[in-house]
C-alpha cells in the first residue's frame, strides 16, 4: 500500500509531484536533525542547508561536535525494486545507489564538503544559503561522511564496500535509514 501510494504522489505525470517530494524531503531533514539533536544535544553546532559558496552546492546538515565535523546527507527517495533478471536488477540497484537520490550520491556530496574543509585553518560556508559562518581550525578535525536515509536499502547500506566508488583515501559513509 506503501508503494502504491508513493508511486502515484510520486508521478511526474501529476502537478503537485515535485511538491510532494520536495515537502517529504524537508520532514525527513528534519526529522534527521532532530535525532542529531537528541544525541549530541546542547553540545554540538547544527548548520543546515550548508553552501560553500552562497546560495549554491546545498548540503543537508552539519555537525560540530568537539574535534568532530559530520557531514549529514538526507536522502528521501524510495529503493528501485531490481527486475528478476539478475543481470538487469544489479544494473538498475547500481544506477538508483549512484544517483543523485541514492546513497552513492549522496555520499560524493559529503566528499565534496568533506575536501572544501579539510585542509583549511578557516572554513568559511553560508547556512540556509545566505548566512556566513566559520569553522576555526578545520584541518585539525576528524571529518565523517554520513547518509541518512528515509528507506532501507539492505545490504547496501550496511556495507557500502559492495558497490561503492570511492578514493582510496576517503572513508566508507556512516549510513543509516
Amino acid at each position: 500500500v506503501y508503494n502504491y501510494i508513493t508511486d502515484i504522489l510520486e508521478n511526474p505525470t501529476n502537478k503537485f509531484a515535485d511538491k510532494y517530494k520536495k515537502v517529504k524531503a524537508e520532514i525527513v531533514e528534519g526529522l534527521f536533525l532532530n535525532l542529531l539533536k537528541d544525541i549530541f544535544g546542547e553540545q554540538a553546532k547544527y548548520h543546515i542547508s550548508i553552501c560553500e559558496e552562497r546560495g549554491t552546492k546545498e548540503h543537508d546538515i552539519l555537525v560540530e561536535f568537539n574535534d568532530y565535523l559530520l557531514i549529514a546527507e538526507v536522502k528521501a527517495s524510495k529503493v528501485r525494486e531490481p527486475f528478476f533478471n539478475p543481470d538487469k536488477g544489479y544494473k538498475r540497484v547500481r544506477d538508483h545507489f549512484n544517483s543523485d537520490s541514492g546513497i552513492g550520491g549522496a555520499y560524493e556530496q559529503a566528499i565534496i564538503l568533506k575536501k572544501f574543509i579539510e585542509n583549511k585553518d578557516v572554513a568559511v560556508m553560508y547556512e540556509n544559503k545566505n548566512y556566513r559562518f566559520e569553522i576555526q581550525n578545520a584541518s585539525t578535525k576528524k571529518i565523517l561522511p554520513i547518509v541518512f536515509t528515509l528507506n532501507q536499502f539492505g545490504g547496501l547500506a550496511v556495507n557500502t564496500s559492495l558497490i561503492l566508488e570511492k578514493e582510496d583515501t576517503q572513508p566508507y559513509p556512516w549510513v543509516c535509514n
